[in-house]
């Protein structure tokens, strides 16, 4: 309950920036309950997982970005990154976005600066113990990808595919964004986010249900994305936790690639690699 108490800020935080973003955006309000409040991810993962925390502050980088604020949007997704790795994939956006060197060497530098301050004082302590950290999530094998039908859940070989998938995917995502007329650098700038989101989790060689939170920012936001098929991915994503213990009860490894849990969670990423295309 105090958990959920702390993350409940960040949850209600996250609505409002949404309000605020749509009015700069003039995309009707109605699209924040029906994207984001009443999704299944939504309902189940902003009470026990930090993700909502990663939401936030990248909603509020782009929100200060929109604002003109360069400082306190890099600053925001550094806190973004500190609390979940994955915010770092909207990194490029904003390097294509400025239009300077210099600029795009100050954003980095803020950003990463952030991730450093908070880290130093647990590097300084305890670097060991800050280290195995990232070993251990390094040396983690296929979780929910498409990967588990081309490799062993174990090979690292994955982590060297999922990446060059990854690189690919945030490369088209820019490219072909940059040859589409928008209304507003606003505009551009959420496509884009969006289309890195779904870039991490069809690379990454671990896309645990939690990881979703970052898509449904996106669907509220970005009016012309279908509703139909945002609904049946995050209900297949929801699913892939909620039979999670049941397989396990049933004697069925769920991270098996002939368990159902991952028929669900491919399932889920190509409807997501069909939005992205």
């Amino acid at each position: 309950l105090i958990m959920y108490s702390f993350l409940f800020l960040f949850t209600i935080g996250t609505v409002l920036l949404l309000r605020k973003v749509c009015t700069i955006l003039n995309v009707e309000e109605t699209r924040i309950w029906k994207c984001f409040l009443i999704m299944p991810t939504f309902l189940m993962f902003t009470v026990y997982n930090w993700d909502i925390i990663a939401v936030f502050f990248s909603i509020l980088s782009i929100y200060l970005y929109i604002r003109a604020n360069k400082f306190g949007s890099a600053a925001s997704l550094g806190l973004g990154i500190a609390t979940k790795v994955y915010p770092s994939v909207l990194l490029p956006v904003y390097l294509v976005e400025e239009k300077s060197w210099r600029e795009r060497f100050k954003f980095v530098f803020i950003c990463l600066g952030v991730f450093a301050l908070l880290n130093a004082p647990f590097i300084i302590l305890n670097f060991e113990t800050w280290l195995n950290t990232w070993t251990y999530h390094m040396e983690w094998g296929i979780e929910n990808s498409w990967l588990i039908y081309l490799i062993k859940q174990m090979d690292p070989f994955a982590h060297y595919v999922g990446l060059a998938v990854l690189i690919y995917l945030v490369y088209k995502g820019l490219v072909e964004t940059s040859k589409k007329p928008y209304k507003s650098q606003a505009e551009r700038l959420i496509e884009r986010c969006w289309l890195m989101s779904i870039a991490w989790l069809f690379g990454s060689y671990v896309v645990t249900p939690q990881m979703a939170l970052m898509l449904l920012p996106f669907y509220a936001l970005i009016p012309t994305i279908p509703l139909l098929p945002a609904y049946v991915a995050d209900v297949l994503n929801a699913l892939t936790i909620v039979l999670w213990f049941t397989s396990s009860a049933y004697g069925v490894d769920p991270l098996s690639p002939v368990s159902p849990i991952q028929y669900i969670a491919a399932s889920r990423q190509l409807i997501w690699l069909g939005m992205f295309i």
